[in-house]
């Protein structure tokens, strides 16, 4: 009889017209939340209230599902019990253990899942975001709506995570939980004052990529599949502040931190999140931190800026190219601002190789390299190349030795590989561009570009397993705290 009573009220509830309101109301059993609409063409985003059950309820975390209009729930409880698992059993312990605890604004020790269909504008076959931590959660409601009157905040600790297209029961889901956490606890740093700014997005986003690898949600195939595109558009490693972090960006982060976990482990990865330095110097101060000897084993760092940062990009392209992917870097051949040869040295510590037990990733990068290079015609430029931008090539048996035609400290390195050579600007200023013609230059094959709503056209090898193509769409949406109510906010 009550229970009937509970649907018949909120039956009548939703009947008085606030279904799709933004009032605030917490319904029998449940709760409204805030949430946001995102356009992904845009980049812009509203706040809307969603109307939601409570589900389940764990040591660290509180389940919540978005309501239909018959007062039932969206996701099944024996999939939410999946979901809490994942988390306190695989997730938990290595983000809590290696990064950090999260914070406890609202004073219950718990984190609030919220699990909805993230309104995305989501067609088949097209981008959408398949969840997102936002940080205006960890301020109140009257700072945040003072500072800005469309802003709103739940005063939680939250994470958004979508039910469509997404699967709640797969481990695409998990991974996607794993990256959102680690987001959360990341932004609990600056939060806390214990970093000046926030981790610039292609640092926040490779930790939070790799992070789904660490608690055992990987590797990110689908990220594999999206490089190839990046390799094609040449899309830098840095990225400029406040630019659109679109699927390209995703791959190209993923891969240099996956390099950097498959090298240090997740002790080299805990070292870059903990530090208190931010973007490119917090990655180089925990690079030098795990691995010290790093510039003697690459040499030829004259002048270079961030010389672990950028010693480790050199590591990581010869552990892609030097023979198959995964294969040994040593000996691997670069040149750096000149034309003169230069080899890549060992370590009593460290193999530098990825990792590619893991059939299928593995065949991924070796498709994507295939695919994202040029194939040869006369020598030309290199074009204008932002930092840790790379241009990748085919080494062809007929053409002559891969090499600058001319460098004189222009900025460029080249790593040559066996049956490949890359071209990047190692210089970590985004804003800054390198050019130099090469011998073997090669013109584009078929240059796919990613639109921003994150769907693209791929040149071939799109993922046979739809699970895998459905998450090399997946873009994970970077909410940044505004810099113009920032100074304004209130815990």
């Amino acid at each position: 009889m009550r229970q009937f009573w509970l649907i018949s009220a909120l039956a009548a509830f939703f009947t008085g017209g606030c279904v799709g309101s933004d009032a605030m109301y917490d319904p029998p059993g449940g709760k409204g939340f805030w949430a946001r609409k995102s356009d992904l063409s845009s980049g812009d985003s509203s706040f809307y209230r969603v109307t939601s059950l409570f589900i389940a309820s764990s040591k660290n975390a509180n389940v919540y599902a978005e309501m239909t209009k018959d007062a039932k729930s969206t996701v099944p409880r024996s999939s939410v019990d999946g979901l809490i698992a994942a988390f306190e059993n695989n997730i938990v312990p290595i983000e809590h253990l290696w990064f950090t605890t999260p914070t406890d604004v609202d004073n219950n020790g718990k984190v609030t899942f919220l699990l909805l269909d993230i309104q995305d504008g989501y067609q088949p076959g097209g981008g959408y975001i398949a969840g997102y931590f936002d940080p205006i959660n960890h301020y109140s409601d009257v700072s945040v709506n003072a500072a800005n009157s469309k802003y709103h905040s739940n005063q939680a600790e939250m994470l958004y995570l979508d039910t469509y297209p997404a699967d709640v029961t797969r481990n695409s889901f998990f991974a996607t939980l794993a990256h959102e956490y680690q987001h959360l606890l990341q932004f609990g740093r600056y939060y806390q004052g214990l970093q000046a700014d926030i981790e610039p997005a292609w640092v926040d986003e490779g930790l939070a990529e790799v992070s789904s690898d660490l608690t055992g949600y990987g590797p990110q195939t689908g990220r594999a599949n999206n490089w190839r595109t990046a390799l094609l558009n040449t899309t830098p490693l840095i990225t400029k502040d406040n630019a659109p972090f679109l699927l390209d960006n995703y791959a190209t982060s993923y891969i240099y931190f996956r390099y950097l976990a498959d090298a240090y482990g997740i002790g080299g990865i805990a070292a870059i999140f903990n530090d208190t330095a931010i973007g490119v110097s917090g990655v180089e101060r925990g690079i030098q931190s795990v691995d010290p000897q790093l510039t003697t084993n690459c040499t030829s760092t004259a002048g270079l800026n961030y010389p672990f940062f950028g010693c480790s990009y050199r590591y990581m392209w010869a552990a892609l190219i030097n023979g198959s992917p995964g294969d040994a870097t040593v000996n691997a051949k670069f040149r750096y601002n000149s034309l003169s040869d230069a080899f890549l040295g060992g370590s009593a510590s460290f193999t530098y190789r990825l990792n590619t037990t893991n059939a299928s990733f593995a065949q991924e990068l070796t498709n994507t390299l295939s695919n994202g290079s040029y194939g040869p015609v006369t020598n030309s430029t290199t074009g204008a190349l932002q930092g840790y931008a790379p241009k990748l090539y085919k080494i062809q048996a007929a053409a002559p030795v891969p090499n600058f035609q001319s460098c004189t400290n222009c900025g460029l390195s080249m790593v040559v590989g066996a049956n490949y050579f890359v071209v990047f600007n190692h210089d970590a200023t985004a804003s800054s561009t390198r050019s130099a013609t090469v011998v073997d230059q090669l013109s584009p094959q078929q240059l796919v570009q990613s639109d921003v709503t994150g769907s693209e056209s791929f040149v071939a090898n799109t993922p046979a397993n739809p699970a895998d193509e459905l998450a090399s769409r997946a873009l994970h949406w970077h909410f940044r705290l505004n810099p113009e109510i920032r100074e304004f906010l209130q815990p």
